[in-house]
């Protein structure tokens, strides 16, 4: 298949698209041909259209800011695409030009792999938003692009798509762009001609649609404020709090939130974990903890897909825990059902990961603990879903992309912990809200862990982990940005 051609490239990670976009609308507008990875484009052969695009380039616009590059520090640092498309352009001798944005600056070579050290010696100048015509001026008076613009082709008419909440929006069918609701940055779309536009926003939260008729004339910036009515549902707060469950619908589907009643503890090698506990779980400490609410059961396949409309499992089965989510894609589904559910949340609460703290108090079974070495027993087999009972041949057998084998299992197959909840020692790793860091030895009241750090916290073991590893005090931490076929996730709120 023959693919279209363009000068320039834009590389970014989907944290960074408000820049992207904002780079490629000043691109376009001057009238240089340039590929941003716009949201409707075709998912067949995805890799092969990216790089062939950027083969087909002159100049390679890299942006980056704090978090970009994490996964270069990772051994399986080529699953991320962003990291492929540098590892690319270097390969083919692009024109790479580095954009730093929110004071991040370039790491020494010394912190990329092999392929992609040569990065770390482009010039790359810090870039403020407010001198961005002058940054690109100074770029092609610099002679630093190689691309020339075709003035006949360029885009004088721009829309600037703003919205009050979460939509998204189609032209003729087609996706347009994803907006966040009170966003302060626009949605650029250059336009080739002066005229009429139809388009329809469709709001991601309660499906409501709007059309929208436009006219712009050429040289011109249109504002389109895309508005929803604001919804003022009232919650029974005390009702939420007096109940020890809650449950919520999304979609049609409904899941429960236990509630936790807060109170302190211990956190980390207590006396019944102390023989097989890590260096990383010392020293056991004491932390309190407010009230909160924790998912029934992690995650669900059929629960991912109600939200997100996707099921990015491996094997598909509705009522496994979903798994192959990074963190940064949990924090997407966050923001979702939080849209979705606005009506039914108490003022100023929110779903989120648990903390640490918070996953460690629950699974241990909070102010009802009976001191157990698993979430619910010192018995794995009555409680956990681990190597030595998971090759049950009820279950389903797979390899995943780092040749492991995975037996992840039906939720609720297993007995429940003190508090009602299931799973957390073992079947699947469950994201948390925190950087990995070391613990502190004083008393701690809600603690959130280090405010930066290469891994999140990742606890409770998986099917395929022995016993040491389905402990409710056992941690460990994975790059935010990797996805791996046995790691899920669990609500709090």
């Amino acid at each position: 298949m023959v693919y279209m051609q363009y000068d320039i490239f834009i590389s970014y990670k989907r944290k960074s698209l408000p820049t992207a976009n904002n780079l490629y609308y000043r691109l376009t507008t001057r009238g240089y041909s340039t590929f941003f990875d716009l949201e409707e484009m075709g998912r067949d052969n995805f890799n092969v259209q990216l790089l062939s695009y950027i083969e087909n380039a002159k100049d390679v616009f890299v942006i980056l800011e704090e978090g970009s590059l994490d996964a270069c520090r990772q051994n399986n640092w080529e699953k991320d695409w962003f990291c492929r498309e540098i590892a690319y352009a270097l390969e083919k001798k692009k024109n790479i030009i580095p954009i730093l944005i929110g004071g991040y600056q370039m790491p020494s070579s010394d912190y990329f792999p092999a392929k992609l050290k040569e990065l770390s010696f482009k010039n790359a100048p810090e870039f403020n938003f407010s001198f961005f015509e002058a940054y690109l001026d100074k770029l092609m008076e610099k002679d630093y692009l190689l691309s020339k613009p075709n003035l006949q082709e360029n885009a004088t008419s721009v829309f600037k798509f703003y919205s009050n909440e979460n939509c998204q929006v189609f032209k003729d069918g087609r996706l347009v762009c994803s907006l966040e609701g009170m966003s302060e940055a626009p949605y650029y779309l250059p336009v080739p001609r002066k005229g009429d536009y139809r388009f329809k926003a469709v709001n991601i939260s309660t499906a409501d649609e709007q059309l929208l008729k436009e006219h712009i004339d050429s040289d011109e910036e249109k504002e389109i404020e895309i508005s929803w009515k604001k919804r003022t549902k009232p919650v029974d707060i005390m009702a939420i709090k007096n109940s020890s469950s809650h449950v919520y619908t999304i979609n049609g589907l409904s899941f429960n939130m236990i509630f936790v009643k807060g109170g302190t503890f211990t956190m980390g090698a207590t006396p019944e974990q102390i023989a097989d506990a890590y260096k990383i779980e010392k020293p056991a400490h004491k932390v309190s903890l407010s009230d909160f609410f924790i998912g029934e059961t992690v995650v669900t396949q059929e629960l991912w897909q109600a939200v997100m409309g996707s099921n990015p499992s491996f094997f598909k089965d509705p009522i496994r825990p979903v798994v192959n989510v990074s963190w940064v894609d949990c924090q997407r589904f966050m923001k979702r059902i939080n849209d979705v559910l606005i009506d039914k949340l108490p003022q100023g609460k929110k779903f989120r990961l648990p903390t640490e703290a918070e996953w460690e108090f629950a699974a241990r079974g909070g102010v009802e603990s009976k001191g157990y070495k698993y979430s619910g027993s010192n018995k794995l087999n009555e409680v956990g879903w681990y190597f030595g009972n998971s090759n049950d041949r009820s279950l389903v057998h797979f390899t995943d992309h780092y040749g492991e084998n995975r037996k992840n299992c039906q939720v609720k197959g297993k007995n429940p912990n003190e508090l009602g909840i299931y799973d957390m020692s073992g079947n699947v790793w469950e994201w948390c809200q925190d950087w990995f860091g070391d613990y502190e030895s004083q008393s701690l009241i809600n603690p959130i862990g280090p405010i930066n750090g290469y891994g999140r916290i990742c606890r409770g073991g998986g099917s395929s982990d022995g016993w040491v590893d389905c402990r409710v005090s056992n941690r460990s931490s994975v790059c935010p940005s990797d996805r791996l076929s046995g790691l899920g996730l669990r609500l709090a709120l």
